[in-house]
């Protein structure tokens, strides 16, 4: 997903099952297979609404 800061990034919504805690991986996507990782990790919140 292009970004306004010019990079792409990809998500993942992570619910593993039978727990009832979820987080979503946000990954910076880089053109060059060799370049080190860059994700972060964040817990949801199921908000009322």
């Amino acid at each position: 997903m292009p970004a306004r800061d010019g990079n792409n990034y990809g998500f993942e919504y992570v619910h593993p099952d039978g727990s009832n805690s979820r987080f979503l991986n946000v990954q910076l996507l880089q053109a060059s297979m060799d370049a080190p990782r860059v994700i972060g990790s964040f817990p949801c919140v199921k908000v009322e609404g």
